[in-house]
């Protein structure tokens, strides 16, 4: 990819455009705001999601209790996400 050097003068071109012009799609430059709910009826300590959202999203868990919990999360891929907790819990993970 050719460097590309952006002005402050330039008009005519959105900043995300230039950027995706720039630096390729590093990003979805258009992402909905889809959200993805995932239900975990039986107590894990590791809950491995397939979420098919094409990106990281953010995730937030809350146990059967309805209470808010801190998980380790990691994306295996744009796809997978892995939500790890010290001790078994059931619940539902929210991505968005």
């Amino acid at each position: 990819m050719a460097q590309q050097t952006i002005n402050n003068g330039e008009t005519g071109l959105s900043v995300r455009t230039k950027l995706n012009t720039m630096f390729g799609e590093l990003y979805a430059a258009d992402v909905t705001n889809t959200v993805y709910i995932h239900t975990q009826g039986s107590a894990s300590a590791t809950w491995t999601v397939a979420h098919n959202l094409h990106y990281r999203p953010h995730v937030s868990v809350t146990t059967t209790g309805g209470e808010q919990v801190w998980a380790d999360v990691s994306h295996s891929s744009s796809d997978v996400a892995v939500i790890t907790f010290a001790a078994p819990l059931a619940g539902y993970a929210r991505f968005s």
